[in-house]
């Protein structure tokens, strides 16, 4: 397949005059969790309204639409590498809820090519380019009025997820609340909650099916206290760092 495609990029104001002169370059100043595909990318989303960390939202930030080969474009479950990121930072404390080092693996083993994503996927789906973006392939838009692709990706991978979920249920036990389901399947032994982490929707919770590899994340009733930090139990959990 390869064809060029659209992908975008939010980046303070400020950035935009380096940006057109020397384009996006590659490697990150955040913590690395030695994954083969995010460390030292660049990141981007499928459409503006993808933003999870309220950029399109901020004045300060700008949205840029990169023209890119598909081949470069690996896509990553960015819910799972926050995930990763919560749990090395609470390692320090001893208070982490699984191997941040096995879920970077997840992470990498999960990640597909571009043109083999499918809509819903994963609920909060990341662009990754280990290349330079050559000014002539960047321009600035307006994220309001650009739809971008997979516009209902969200709302497929919550119907998907509770579909995957009522599964796992006894034929007895089936409730129309995923969160109810959610309750019974941990209280139950059946999944194991890795991480409490946030993103512009809120809280989320990340879980693990028990003996297997099967990772997902619900959107807590919860919302965040602020943004970009949840304040837990264990600490403090972080979504991943920003795009910049």
């Amino acid at each position: 397949m390869n064809n060029n495609v659209l992908i975008y990029h939010f980046t303070k104001k400020d950035n935009i005059e380096s940006i057109f002169q020397n384009g996006l370059k590659c490697g990150t100043k955040y913590n690395t969790l030695g994954s083969q595909f995010r460390d030292g990318a660049n990141y981007f989303w499928f459409s503006p309204a993808h933003d999870l960390m309220n950029y399109k939202d901020n004045e300060d930030y700008a949205c840029l639409q990169i023209s890119i080969n598909s081949g470069l474009c690996i896509v990553g479950n960015m819910d799972l590498i926050s995930a990763a990121f919560v749990n090395f930072i609470m390692e320090k404390k001893n208070e982490s809820l699984h191997n941040y080092k096995e879920l970077v693996k997840l992470f990498d083993s999960s990640a597909v090519k571009y043109d083999f994503y499918k809509n819903g996927l994963f609920r909060a789906p990341e662009i990754m380019v280990q290349e330079e973006i050559h000014p002539n392939s960047i321009k600035v838009i307006n994220p309001i009025t650009t739809k971008g692709i997979f516009s209902c990706n969200r709302e497929i991978y919550n119907e998907n997820l509770r579909q995957k979920l009522l599964a796992l249920m006894p034929p007895k036990e089936q409730f129309t609340d995923t969160h109810t389901t959610v309750t019974y399947l941990e209280e139950n032994g059946i999944i194991k909650k890795i991480a409490l982490h946030d993103d512009s929707f809120g809280m989320l919770q990340s879980y693990i099916v028990n003996d297997s590899k099967y990772f997902f994340t619900i959107e807590s009733k919860q919302t965040s206290p602020k943004n970009n930090f949840a304040f837990t139990k264990t600490g403090i959990s972080m979504i991943p760092p920003p795009r910049e």
